[in-house]
């Protein structure tokens, strides 16, 4: 009857304890009961015994890897966008506090590039929208590789606008990057028989100003270079 027990214990072990420990632990209980289990079981008991025990071990293992890489993957999809790779909308809240939190504590300066695709509704309309998929990809393929810093952070936040949070990056800073990213996407071959352009508004945060503001003026000045003529960066109005 106490062996029934040993089972219970090495399946418990996988579910309470993070992988490595559980795999320690198995190998740690199952050193501490084979000897005990040799002295007293029977032989073809104790063969059986030996068996199942370690088939229960390796088969928790097997089956709380396979629950802990879904639960990875969930977690991904809960927070980006299944078409580009890139954040969604959900973790843009805490992230952008964060921000702001270590802005004030510390001055570092942080910067906003928002970029809308030029003429989006157009391609949808002319082209079908498998090909603005493939430009939405695109552009999230392209902004995941373009901004490499581990510190930034690209977010999909609308059908055709993306976000750009430039940590510790000043005005200058994030007009030149934000320049180059528009001469960048005017040059990538997004679709066959057309060139895609993107307008960018940047704005940096200022202090004692929450993200809701410092979103819209950041928005407001996106607005402005499509009033301008788009496929340009406006980083003026405050």
């Amino acid at each position: 009857m106490i062996a029934y027990w040993c089972y219970l214990t090495l399946v418990g072990l996988y579910f309470m304890l993070p992988e490595r420990q559980a795999w320690i632990s198995n190998i740690v209980f199952i050193g501490i009961i084979f000897p005990q289990a040799w002295s007293t079981l029977e032989q073809a008991f104790m063969i059986r015994f030996v068996v199942t025990i370690l088939g229960v071990s390796a088969f928790s293992a097997m089956f709380v890897r396979v629950i802990t890489a879904q639960q990875k993957i969930l977690a991904m999809r809960a927070v980006t966008d299944p078409l580009t790779g890139l954040f969604n909308r959900t973790t843009l809240n805490d992230t952008f506090e964060q921000v702001i939190q270590q802005n004030h504590r510390t001055g570092t300066p942080m910067t906003l590039v928002m970029l809308d695709i030029d003429h989006f509704k157009m391609v949808n309309d002319t082209l079908g929208h498998g090909s603005g998929d493939k430009v939405l990809s695109g552009v999230g393929e392209f902004l995941h590789k373009r901004i490499y810093r581990r510190t930034d952070k690209v977010f999909r936040i609308g059908g055709e606008e993306f976000l750009v949070l430039l940590y510790d990056t000043d005005i200058e800073h994030g007009r030149q990057v934000a320049e180059e990213l528009c001469r960048e996407f005017a040059s990538l071959p997004l679709l066959p028989d057309r060139t895609v352009t993107v307008s960018i508004g940047v704005a940096t945060l200022q202090p004692g100003e929450d993200w809701e503001d410092w979103m819209k003026r950041c928005d407001k000045n996106l607005y402005q270079a499509k009033l301008d003529g788009r496929n340009r960066v406006v980083v003026g109005l405050n």
